[in-house]
């Protein structure tokens, strides 16, 4: 069975939001679209997934990715960027991001990127980290705790 979502999509480029947003309904989803980062955060509480652009204006999209990491950690965010480099994508995925795509993107790789993000956010609603675990050592979807390090001796 296809699971469907609400999915919020944050980018500045009109062109972009208006095929990743067929792309998506075509699948079945509920598409709502953002063209600035500040009114990506305005709608980040009524969505289940979230697709924004790393470079908008207002607010970029790890301020986007930061709130929603801070108030609504059950929404899994993907960055989607046309100016990627290494950095960024570890600053992202350190950040909670669920995962960081460059542009131009395979539409095969957004469907499957967006299924599993899909299959997160249930997990997400059906067992939701406490406030404890949230943000804490591994990051959203990192580790759970830390254990001291375990030395062998060699006989």
């Amino acid at each position: 069975m296809v699971q469907t979502a609400k999915i919020l999509v944050a980018d500045d480029e009109q062109n972009l939001r208006r095929v990743l947003a067929a792309l998506l309904r075509r699948e079945g989803h509920e598409v709502v679209q953002a063209a600035t980062g500040l009114e990506a955060i305005e709608r980040l509480a009524d969505v289940d997934i979230v697709i924004t652009d790393l470079r908008m204006p207002g607010a970029d999209g790890m301020e986007v990715l930061r709130t929603a990491s801070k108030n609504h950690p059950h929404v899994p965010v993907i960055m989607i960027t046309a100016y990627g480099s290494v950095g960024q994508a570890v600053e992202a995925i350190k950040a909670g991001a669920f995962d960081y795509i460059e542009k131009p993107f395979e539409q095969d790789s957004i469907r499957v990127i967006i299924d599993k993000a899909i299959g997160q956010a249930i997990a997400n609603k059906l067992a939701p980290r406490t406030t404890l675990y949230a943000g804490e050592v591994g990051g959203r979807y990192g580790l759970v705790g830390q254990s001291a390090r375990c030395t062998r001796s060699s006989r």
